[in-house]
């Protein structure tokens, strides 16, 4: 732990000391400390239990050098306790607690032209879309550009997600279109249009041009779009926001073209009340119901959709770190080609007895069908499979109850316990081998974490 407070103070001396005279320089971020117990659902197994003690630091480094031009660096330290070094995790949460664990997740300038409503961020940074994180949320190198144009927010995005051969046409890019207007108090549109242009011919996966059903890494090049549209309308004390995603491309599998098309909408109508918020929200994502084209909903880049339903289990956790996010309702329905429903329901109070708050999360999931047609043979879910169809004995995926309960000590320690208890429904009936070698459907699963989150 000392060797950590010294990297960090020792990063944010060097960056004091560069800044040129009369500069601004602030830190700001967090530290967070969760223990996690978990039992997770295999795709050939019952759920296994797992405990960690997961450690996170980020320090946000920001240097205002002028009215118009500032520079943000975004650190991060992974050290989950006893843990050696995994993936981009350096480690140092072993015995000695020395690793290289000083990782960049933000590096950008923000850039403003005087005497304009133009602004510019290049660099290494935060990609979201408009749509609860549906088509991207991740960070990525880009530059993005915005402006009011006519009273309406106007905002250009060019991402590059992986870089081929400099001498060929084989990255992996991403560009989005903004436009948002806020008519008045109550109502705002936006619109959007992005287009990920896959070329990549990475050379540790598969070859796209020849893969094997065996081969569960294949992303095949791909040439997607989207176009959506969102609104929101608040009067009083209700409010009600949505929106609808068309996507449209091509990609190409065993070396053959095939369409992929897909449509996703959500709604979600909230309305305040005494020391908070309740709000109910639906789901659609399309299934793939054609044996020639691989009609599965699919996300650019992220793994982050809907976070604000306070679900763990069948929507992403919004507070995990390294232990994983589980996303069933999104991988095995909305991303394999099923299709989804869903309807959650959620609660967020504050200045409840004792000085607490809670957040509280119900969901309720089902297939769009139980049928998925996969006569070509194609790419599903981030898994490549091979022909023929895949149908469930029923559509019901199941249902989740969630509940985080928390407080503030000494002002700016935030200590809350969350839990998560998911069971599941027919969709997944002989899907699992249990522990005697019988096919059955997987056990119900659970999650808990306690968390200390310290924001600076």
């Amino acid at each position: 732990m000392k060797k950590m407070a010294t990297a960090v103070s020792t990063m944010a001396m060097v960056a004091a000391l560069a800044a040129p005279a009369m500069a601004q320089f602030s830190l700001g971020g967090y530290y967070r400390l969760t223990g996690v117990s978990q039992n997770i659902k295999s795709k050939s197994t019952d759920p296994t239990g797992e405990t960690m003690i997961d450690q996170r630091l980020r320090m946000k480094m920001t240097d205002s050098l002028n009215d118009y031009v500032k520079l943000v660096y975004y650190a991060e330290v992974d050290t989950p306790w006893g843990m050696k070094s995994k993936g981009s995790i350096g480690g140092g949460g072993e015995v000695g607690t020395d690793g290289v664990n000083i990782e960049t997740k933000n590096a950008y300038i923000d850039v403003k032209v005087p005497d304009t409503t133009v602004k510019a961020r290049i660099g290494l940074q935060g990609i979201d879309d408009l749509f609860e994180y549906v088509v991207i949320s991740e960070d990525a190198a880009a530059a993005v550009v915005s402006a009011d144009v006519a009273g309406v927010n106007v905002e250009a995005i060019y991402s590059k997600f992986s870089e081929g051969s400099k001498s060929n046409w084989d990255d992996d890019d991403f560009y989005g279109l903004h436009v948002k207007k806020k008519f008045n108090e109550h109502l705002k549109l936006g619109g959007a249009i992005y287009y990920h242009d896959n070329n990549s011919t990475d050379p540790n996966t598969p070859d796209p041009a020849a893969p094997t059903p065996q081969d569960t890494s294949v992303v095949p090049q791909a040439s997607t779009f989207y176009y959506g549209l969102t609104g929101d309308y608040a009067f009083k004390i209700f409010n009600i926001n949505g929106f609808a995603i068309a996507q449209d491309g091509t990609e190409t599998v065993a070396g053959k073209d095939i369409d992929s098309k897909a449509l996703c909408a959500s709604v979600r109508a909230a309305m305040l009340v005494p020391h908070g918020q309740v709000g109910l929200r639906a789901i659609y994502f399309s299934p793939d119901d054609s044996a020639k084209n691989d009609n599965t909903w699919k996300h650019a880049v992220g793994e982050w959709e809907f976070p604000r339903e306070s679900l763990m289990i069948f929507l992403p956790d919004r507070w995990v770190n390294n232990s994983g996010t589980t996303r069933y309702a999104m991988v095995d329905a909305a991303e394999a080609g099923f299709g989804l429903y869903g309807l959650t329901a959620t609660a967020f109070l504050k200045d409840l007895p004792l000085d607490t708050y809670a957040n509280l999360g119900a969901g309720a999931f089902w297939a769009a069908s139980d049928k998925r047609n996969d006569a070509s043979g194609s790419h599903v879910g981030g898994t490549l499979i091979g022909a023929g169809d895949d149908v469930r004995a029923g559509s019901t995926l199941g249902y989740e109850l969630s509940a985080e309960v928390g407080k503030k000590v000494a002002k700016m320690v935030d200590v809350s316990l969350r839990g998560a208890y998911a069971i599941f429904g027919d969709f997944y009936d002989d899907t699992v081998v249990n522990h005697a070698g019988q096919a059955s459907a997987p056990d119900n699963v659970f999650k808990t974490a306690l968390m200390v989150n310290v924001g600076f």
